[in-house]
């Protein structure tokens, strides 16, 4: 009865784990119900303080020439930082989803399992998607024996599909740096 009801609470947690995801980056048409008008840009609004400005201040702004920034690294394209962005959001959630099947294996088994044991179950604890280790943009780490586990997430090409690297253990917590690093138990906690 007790192992019924863990699998019942698990499905109920990674179906409403799943329908979060699904909702991420969704947004509504500006203009829609409930929604408010769409702001000016940043650039937009800079735009604007410009055309305002004094005739012989736009043509002394013209003559001092643009000071050079230092070299900094290229920040992403927009359109890059958002995939970055959405990459981390799933890595955050597939942790979640690899915490739950190791509480409901270690329910089941009296231990927690490696990433190919809770695949290879029967009934499986994850889906064939982590068979590779690799799944939207992340590679997954998973060990897991008595009890004790750790699963570590880290960008698969660093810089490009994630910058965040995400580390859990049987505690639930998920951990992640930003620096590079690889993160562990002393690292802040997603917020």
């Amino acid at each position: 009865m007790k192992r019924i009801l863990v699998c019942a609470v698990m499905i109920v947690f990674v179906c409403s784990l799943m329908l979060a995801l699904e909702g991420c980056g969704k947004k509504a048409a500006p203009g829609a119900a409930g929604t408010p008008p769409p702001r000016p840009s940043k650039r937009e609004g800079r735009q604007r303080g410009r055309e305002k400005q004094a005739p012989a201040a736009k043509e002394a702004a013209a003559a001092v020439p643009a000071a050079q920034p230092a070299t900094t690294p290229p920040t992403p394209a927009p359109a890059a930082a958002a995939a970055i962005a959405q990459n981390e959001t799933k890595a955050i959630g597939n942790s979640r989803v690899i915490v739950g099947a190791e509480v409901a294996y270690h329910a089941a088994t009296g231990a927690y399992g490696t990433l190919d044991a809770l695949i290879n179950a029967t009934p499986p604890y994850l889906d064939k998607s982590f068979a590779s280790g690799k799944k939207d943009g992340y590679v997954y780490t998973v060990t897991g024996a008595g009890d004790k586990f750790t699963c570590t997430a880290v960008p698969e090409t660093p810089g490009q599909t994630g910058v965040k690297r995400c580390f859990v253990d049987e505690s639930g917590v998920i951990r992640h740096t930003t620096d590079g690093t690889e993160p562990s138990a002393s690292s802040p906690p997603v917020s």
